[in-house]
């Protein structure tokens, strides 16, 4: 099973939180890794421009050409975009201060999954995190 725990006699539920804390190293990493790209697919969303040939006097949004901006459709997946936004570029950001908190506590079970997050963390340097 790798890194993994075997529990066969636990709940569902407890399961889950088993494999989430087994695999909590790997899903920060993916969150490391992926937090760049997904900003950008968020703010391609929201993103306009007049588009070239005939019969293109509108503004359209650039991810599906098909919908004028300040429209109720491109309105609708802005606010979404926004919202989506704000909980990943923010949200993120603030998890991963929270982790690094939590992990120098001196909690071995903090510190040992996220070390690759929290290894060079000084507290004094927080705010260039």
């Amino acid at each position: 099973w790798g890194i993994w725990r075997v529990r066969l006699h636990v709940g569902f539920l407890e399961g889950w939180r088993f494999f989430f804390e087994d695999s909590a190293g790997i899903l920060i990493g993916i969150a490391e890794l992926t937090y760049v790209p997904v900003l950008r697919q968020f703010i391609a969303f929201l993103r306009c421009d007049q588009l070239t040939g005939p019969g293109t006097e509108e503004m359209r949004l650039l991810v599906a050409t098909e919908l004028v901006c300040e429209g109720a459709q491109q309105s609708a997946l802005a606010a979404g975009a926004l919202a989506c936004l704000a909980l990943w570029g923010l949200g993120l950001p603030l998890f991963f201060f929270w982790i690094a908190e939590r992990s120098r506590s001196g909690d071995f079970f903090a510190r040992v999954p996220f070390g690759l997050l929290t290894g060079a963390y000084e507290r004094r340097f927080v705010f260039w995190e």
